[in-house]
């Protein structure tokens, strides 16, 4: 989940598996709260790192966030199956 304030379009966030970039944001919209369902591939080692931009350089504006879920996984053999949707 997104929630921007002001100046939302120059905010952007990535997800990362290692170096490859795994997913990355839509343009945000001002004053909204946005709620983005991503499916990310398997990475070897199941952790992601969450870049967060801000095109301006003056970082995200006042009260703008992003909350991440966990992930369910469902183990099988020989590889695990998402079951969160």
């Amino acid at each position: 989940m997104k929630k921007t304030t002001n100046w939302a379009s120059e905010e952007s966030f990535k997800i990362l598996s290692g170096s490859t970039v795994a997913y990355t944001s839509p343009t945000l919209v001002d004053s909204q709260v946005r709620t983005l369902e991503v499916c990310l591939p398997a990475s070897t080692n199941s952790q992601y790192s969450l870049e967060m931009n801000d095109s301006f350089g003056d970082s995200w504006t006042d009260g703008g966030w992003i909350e991440v879920y966990g992930i369910c996984l469902l183990y099988t053999s020989p590889s695990p199956r998402d079951i969160s949707g």
